[in-house]
């Protein structure tokens, strides 16, 4: 017997890189789990639907499942993932995924059977540079905050201004770095913040190597700010290197990175570079965490029944790529963000991480 585990992923359209992604991944952990002796004794395989880059056949695809495990993995990207969310909602599914982790979708109770196999929402991710501003540098740090105006730069912002108010550090000063102001004026607005302030934090929308990003590392270091006092909302990429002058000792937001402690970081790291030709994304690990948290939920219940694995979704604390993780009321997980640095052409994480389990 095997079990068949649904996924929803993007094969084609705008989304197919992402999708090539979590389709590796999905696989490397069917892999290992088998390898393990497979969920409660039995082998798994994952069976992929092409959401073809489109939320309206995400949930179209979801709708029309049928049979056992009532369990959704995925989908591959923000764009397609509410629409299947509600979905798989609406057939009585469980939906681990890891996108869109937009800390709104956890309002109002979240939504029946979702959970987010990520280490935290956009909400948590200033968490580590805040508490080292406030430890290192002290409450009476002068702050500012330089967004941009998406879903991502607009929460991180709100989130690290209520942070920094709640551990009696002066409101922060918000620069809008809106998209009409062009590069003197984000060039302007990021000497105004150095000149005025002992750390900044910049909360971008995914801005890899964009105008705000760039311009404010070379405002930075023609002002010979210290780098060590500014926070990136985006993730680290080697891409970094190219520009890694401008990079250097500058902190950033880190999901996930191959020197994660432990031996299946690396080696998920190794696996998928085998198989693909190229290291892994950082969202890549999350639909291996996906996985993870299956087998482990299935393991205690006992059981791959909906209710069953519900209980122990609720209930447990999983051991993933990304570290300890536990899941609330509400599918949302418990924060876990790392932040690290690049040195001399080595990017390393930093112990310092948000509330822990």
């Amino acid at each position: 017997m095997t079990f068949n585990i649904s996924a929803s992923i993007s094969r084609i359209g705008k989304y197919a890189a992402r999708g090539a992604d979590y389709e590796i991944a999905y696989g490397l952990w069917a892999d290992s789990c088998n390898a393990r002796g497979g969920v409660l004794g039995e082998n798994v395989a994952v069976q992929f639907l092409d959401d073809e880059s489109d939320p309206e056949t995400a949930s179209t695809n979801i709708h029309g499942l049928k049979g056992d495990p009532k369990v959704v993995l995925g989908p591959s990207h923000t764009r397609t993932a509410g629409a299947a969310i509600n979905a798989a909602a609406a057939v009585g599914r469980i939906m681990l995924q890891a996108t869109h982790g937009a800390a709104t979708l956890f309002d109002n109770g979240g939504t029946e059977g979702h959970f987010l196999c990520w280490p935290g929402c956009d909400a948590d991710y200033p968490a580590p540079f805040v508490q080292y501003v406030v430890q290192e540098l002290g409450p009476h740090s002068r702050v500012a905050l330089l967004r941009t105006n998406g879903r991502i730069g607009k929460a991180v912002a709100k989130s690290a201004r209520e942070m920094f108010v709640e551990k009696a550090v002066a409101e922060p000063t918000e620069f809008d770095l809106n998209a009409d102001i062009g590069e003197v004026g984000i060039r302007t607005a990021a000497a105004k913040a150095m000149e005025n302030h002992d750390a900044i934090l910049a909360c971008f929308d995914h801005a890899r190597q964009d105008t705000p990003t760039l311009n404010i590392l070379r405002t930075a270091q023609q002002l010979n700010f210290p780098k060590g006092r500014i926070w990136l909302s985006d993730h680290p990429s080697a891409t970094d290197l190219q520009h890694q002058e401008l990079y250097e000792g500058v902190w950033m937001r880190t999901v996930w990175w191959p020197d994660f402690p432990g031996e299946i970081s690396q080696k998920f790291h190794n696996d998928f570079t085998k198989t693909a030709g190229r290291p892994p994304s950082f969202h890549a690990a999350g639909a291996f965490a996906c996985g993870e948290v299956l087998e482990q939920a299935a393991q205690s219940a006992g059981s791959l029944d909906r209710e069953a694995l519900q209980n122990a979704l609720l209930s447990i604390r999983f051991e993933t790529i990304f570290g300890a993780m536990r899941f609330d009321a509400t599918g949302r997980p418990n924060s876990n963000i790392k932040m690290g640095q690049w040195r001399d052409g080595t990017y390393s994480t930093c112990a310092r991480e948000g509330t822990k389990p």
